[in-house]
């Protein structure tokens, strides 16, 4: 099988996307919010936006760009640098999120927060290691930094696929195999570890499917409103059983691709400016909500309507404002730097094979 074909410049910056990212990251503030019982019963409403399958959103966008940005780089440069891939991925994400181990850290010498220390020293080196999933089934760290779970899945994913996958082998014929043997193997797993994988595994396979021509047909037979309908439906579904998140994680992938091959309202609306705005900041959106969730509990511990309200305004404001001052004084730094270092020097493992460049968000 030939490989995929070249379509669209790996630079392009897809606002889109970072819109997608927003509501993922306002959908899981506003579950934390629910569970945290701080609108005192007042907002019903709020256990059904089910924000926790935001997660699985931000798991199915992450395999679909890792994956894109392999093939646009093995285009681009008739090679994957996989040093300098990996080295800008850990100056991407890992600054980041040890500034906010660091901010918990310090919050936990503070008399408001000091009875956590002993959770926070139980945890300190499971989450310095990307191993927060089994930190938080310790009775010692309980549900500290808890979110941190999703990272570590993601963190192992980022570490383990782009071997696996490319390289591996240098014929696609070979590659689509593996992808195919994954993304079966993981069906094996638990239900929770499963869906985690399997939304990744989706993600990259749109990315590499839209590549191909048979592939595109058989998407472009679907308008994207039925695909915005069956995200709909699969988010539905999950109230009443979890296990429907494996028809939400093929309806995101699904969806991904349709935002992928062309103009449309939805398109336009996901890359509204504001929301494509919090998009790029929904990192560290997503590793501070937390924090700023309980401050704002303490500011405002009222379980009266009004006292509900304003702490979730008060926590959104505070989110986002910490979210800003972090993507621009540790993020954008840091990545800069991680650019800035992998820019020239000697190519690393250097399997030459054609592939697809992929648009590509700058959260990515």
């Amino acid at each position: 099988m030939k490989p995929p074909e070249a379509r669209q410049s790996v630079l392009d910056y897809r606002p889109d996307l970072d819109g997608l990212r927003a509501i993922s990251c306002l959908l899981v503030f506003f579950y934390h919010i629910h569970i945290s019982k701080a609108w005192g019963g007042q907002l019903p409403w709020l256990e059904y936006l089910q924000g926790w399958i935001g997660v699985y959103v931000f798991f199915a966008l992450s395999g679909y760009l890792i994956t894109s940005l392999l093939i646009g780089e093995e285009r681009k440069n008739g090679e994957i640098r996989f040093g300098a891939f990996f080295l800008r991925r850990e100056f991407r994400i890992v600054p980041a999120y040890y500034a906010t181990i660091l901010l918990y850290g310090l919050l936990c010498l503070t008399p408001v927060a000091s009875r956590y220390g002993d959770q926070y020293n139980a945890g300190f080196w499971y989450w310095i290691f990307y191993c927060g999933d089994v930190a938080t089934k310790m009775p010692a760290v309980g549900t500290l930094l808890g979110h941190s779970w999703s990272l570590a899945v993601e963190q192992r994913f980022y570490l383990l696929w782009p071997f696996l996958l490319f390289a591996v082998f240098r014929s696609w014929n070979k590659r689509l195999i593996v992808y195919g043997v994954a993304l079966l193997g993981v069906l094996f797993l638990p239900t929770e570890i499963m869906n985690c994988y399997l939304a990744l595994l989706l993600g990259s396979g749109i990315a590499i499917l839209r590549g191909y021509r048979l592939g595109l047909a058989i998407l472009r037979k679907t308008p994207i409103a039925y695909s915005a309908g069956l995200v709909a439906a699969a988010f539905a579904l999950t109230l009443y059983r979890w296990a429907f998140l494996s028809a939400f994680c093929v309806a995101i992938a699904v969806l991904l691709y349709h935002l992928s091959a062309g103009e449309s309202l939805l398109k336009r609306c996901l890359g509204f400016k504001p929301l494509a705005w919090l998009g790029q900041r929904s990192y560290s959106f997503y590793l501070l909500h937390v924090i700023c969730i309980n401050a704002a509990l303490r500011a405002f511990p009222s379980k009266q309507l009004s006292g509900a309200l304003a702490s979730i305004a008060v926590a959104l404001v505070l989110t986002v404002a910490l979210s800003a001052l972090s993507f621009s004084f540790v993020e954008e730094p840091f990545r800069k730097l991680g650019k800035s270092l992998t820019a020239t020097g000697r190519r690393i493992a250097p399997p030459t094979w054609a592939a697809v460049p992929e648009t590509q968000s700058r959260a990515a």
